[in-house]
């Protein structure tokens, strides 16, 4: 905690009745405090309104700081009046928009938002500074000025209190930024103004630490690259998040000192060595925090050429795969080596790759001819999922072709040299679980690095090296790199080694609801899946497990998804379904619309989720794409509630708004009805009628009936039926 006191003495010149009011200049440069807490996520969390730029979030950080003046009473025991009128910047654009002022004090634990221009302060976006919520209003924080005498003189501190008659005192926590402070003090009719600004500021520097013991090998090339996260151990700040923490890493005394930057102001994340640093280096490690405060650590790192990359004999090569384009490493590629002599018999020799994707074949003999051979022919499934098949068939179709040769051939999974809806059905039948393998392909398929497809549209137009063939070699050191091409993952998700990190699914679940149906032994019935999302999907795949003694599958359909067959779903065995639907086109899906129909046989007296077990298993994971290609995971819940409402009215999207927003409903019969916007004060803005048929429907709220930024209400009539809701507008 840290208190700042101002102290501005208001000087006895004489006897002067209401010209004794005097005291020094206030300050005229803006006086910077610094905090070194972290932050709480009760104060100054209010969003939309405390959206931070630099943080990236509504949560601002927050340092305790007191605010006081001093008055001197030189005038012959006239009252002293001290008021006070405090500007914060909460939405970070350098200027201040709230105002708090100690004769008309906000509600407790609030302030209002956006009020400078309005009259008197009065008008503003009411929002909480104090969320602790499991207080009541009377032990929240609101402002206040507690009032002190010492001798003669007068204290005034802006302060927290919990009570309404100026109780338990506490100093206030100022969100992080520049804010503005003037103080008015007034006796026997003269007053006179202290106003200065002040800016609160996170002074607290991040902390690193570096990895030790660290020890490498030049690589087949003469080089090796490392990252800075190669010498992180662990990082941490007080208040910037560590995705928004900026690292850097030099070679110590190179390069300039501080935090290390490029040219162009950016970090330098990374450092190369070569023949020439073999031995021990000394690496400096920085860390830097959106305040721009930084600190840094230093670890020693041995350079090493254990595989005699730098000076090498004779009778030794690489061989590397790697994946296109992101060039990680294949691992256990089986690498063959077949090689005839003029003086020996033919020979074969056997490597498996590495992590990184490289084997190393000694001892060969020279001047020989050989060719080498990568094959991989495991987990066919890895990187394959459906939507693979939409993209493959917006390329079948020219919506939108595959812009890379390697697409093209990854997309050919029966290995017939072009891409058509077979290929399809064939890489459906692996996600499904029906084929363990292809038929017709390998899991991966290998390219000579240095080859150029003659036409880059058609990759199937001329032969392609998959394998390398040498004649002559002479046992001089060389590198031998082949592109590994996953069949069937064309959008390149495949998981090629053990340290490769799996893509986060960076979107929010979508999910399935089915009616918990208590079903009797021997009844057939039809039981509905339907969505709970307002969206577009090209595609989605799902697994589900369930009890085989207690229920029977007979069959899956849809009228809502096109194209929709037996063929797109299956079960591979026992207890398990496996479906995978795709289009190259989007399908509007509504909230509450029947998605799927599954009919099913009850072996046994029991309610249906008693005999699913999960929606998710390691044969298929479950998720939905959107248009943009983004993927959902994709969950089952059990709905106990089978009742229908009349009109059913989910959330606006999106809220907040910049422009207007859509209002999905759902009707469960044709309906007249009527759409207000209306603000706060309950004044009408706009209105309109529709006459709707049953099923689901989309109603436009145009930004036009939304003339300002703030909150409005919306509601919506049908027959007896009333709803309503709030949007706000950004």
């Amino acid at each position: 905690m840290q208190k700042l006191l101002l102290f501005i003495l208001l000087l006895l010149a004489g006897r002067m009745g209401a010209q004794c009011l005097y005291f020094p200049p206030c300050p005229t440069d803006t006086p910077l405090f610094c905090d070194y807490s972290t932050n709480d996520t009760l104060f100054w969390n209010a969003s939309p309104h405390t959206w931070s730029p630099v943080l990236m979030r509504t949560d601002l950080p927050e340092g305790e700081l007191e605010l006081s003046i001093v008055a001197l009473d030189s005038c012959g025991g006239q009252n002293i009046a001290i008021e006070y009128t405090l500007s914060l910047d909460l939405d970070g654009n350098g200027s201040q928009e709230t105002v708090v002022q100690s004769k008309a004090l906000p509600p407790v634990g609030k302030v209002l938002f956006n009020n400078i221009l309005s009259p008197n302060y009065t008008l503003g976006d009411t929002i909480e500074f104090d969320r602790r919520m499991n207080l009541p209003d009377s032990l929240k924080y609101r402002f206040g000025l507690e009032i002190s005498h010492l001798s003669d003189s007068i204290v005034a501190k802006l302060k927290w209190t919990t009570g309404v008659s100026n109780l338990n005192y506490a100093a206030p926590n100022f969100p992080l930024g520049k804010h503005r402070m003037v103080w008015r003090i007034e006796q026997g009719g003269v007053e006179r103004f202290c106003e200065y600004a002040f800016e609160v500021k996170d002074c607290a520097p991040p902390v690193v630490t570096c990895l030790n013991n660290l020890s490498v090998n030049i690589m087949p090339t003469g080089i090796i690259q490392l990252w800075a996260s190669d010498f992180l151990s662990s990082t941490s700040d007080n208040i910037t998040p560590p995705n928004n923490l900026s690292i850097g890493v030099r070679n110590s005394g190179q390069n300039g000192v501080g935090f290390p930057v490029d040219a162009n102001g950016d970090p330098i994340v990374s450092v190369v060595f070569h023949c020439g640093y073999i031995g021990l280096q000394a690496i400096e490690l920085w860390i830097k925090d959106l305040a721009g405060n930084t600190d840094s650590c230093v670890t020693y790192l041995s350079v090493e050429d254990n595989w005699c990359n730098c000076e090498c004999p004779d009778g030794k090569f690489f061989s590397c795969a790697k994946t296109w384009p992101e060039n990680e490493g294949i691992e256990d590629v089986r690498l063959q080596v077949d090689g005839t002599t003029n003086f020996t018999p033919p020979f074969s020799m056997l490597d498996y790759s590495d992590s990184d994707g490289c084997g190393i074949f000694n001892y060969l003999p020279i001047n020989i001819d050989f060719t080498l051979t990568p094959y991989k022919n495991d987990n066919p499934q890895n990187g394959v999922s459906t939507y693979d098949l939409v993209l493959t068939s917006k390329h079948i179709l020219g919506i939108e072709p595959f812009d890379s040769p390697y697409k093209m051939i990854a997309a050919d999974a029966n290995k017939s040299g072009s891409i058509t809806t077979f290929d399809i059905v064939e890489l459906r039948k692996l996600i499904l679980g029906i084929y363990d393998t292809l038929p017709n392909n390998k899991s991966w398929r290998f390219i000579d690095k240095a080859f150029v497809f003659p036409n880059q549209q058609n990759p199937f137009q001329t032969s392609f090296p998959e394998n390398i063939v040498q004649q002559d070699w002479l046992g001089i050191l060389e590198y031998f790199e082949f592109y590994g091409i996953k069949v069937g993952d064309v959008n390149n998700t495949a998981i090629p080694n053990a340290t490769t990190t799996p893509p986060a699914e960076s979107r929010t679940p979508n999910f399935l609801t089915l009616p918990d149906l208590a079903l009797k032994t021997g009844e057939t019935f039809e039981i509905p899946i339907h969505s709970t999302e307002n969206t577009d999907w090209l595609g989605l795949q799902f697994g589900l497990d369930f009890d085989p003694k207690l229920l029977e599958i007979e069959a899956i359909e849809s009228s809502t998804l096109s194209n929709f067959d037996q063929n797109n779903w299956a079960q591979p065995q026992a207890g398990q379904i496996t479906l995978s639907w795709s289009s190259a086109s989007p399908t509007r899906i509504f909230p509450k619309d029947e998605l799927l129909r599954l009919r099913v046989k009850a072996r046994a007296d029991i309610r249906l989720s008693s005999a699913f077990k999960t929606i998710e298993k390691p044969i298929i994971r479950s998720e939905s794409y959107d248009t943009e290609g983004f993927l959902h995971p994709l969950n089952l819940v059990f709905s106990e509630n089978n009742n229908i409402e009349p009109v059913e009215v989910f959330a606006p999207q999106p809220n907040p708004t910049r422009v207007g927003v859509t209002l999905p409903i759902q009707l469960a019969q044709t309906e007249t009805l009527r759409l207000e916007v209306l603000d706060l004060s309950g004044k009408l803005l706009w209105v309109n009628d529709w006459h709707l048929e049953k099923g689901s429907h989309l109603l436009e709220i145009p930004a036009l009936a939304m003339p300002h930024n703030g909150m409005y209400i919306w509601q919506l009539q049908a027959g007896s039926v009333l709803k309503t809701g709030k949007i706000t507008k950004i």
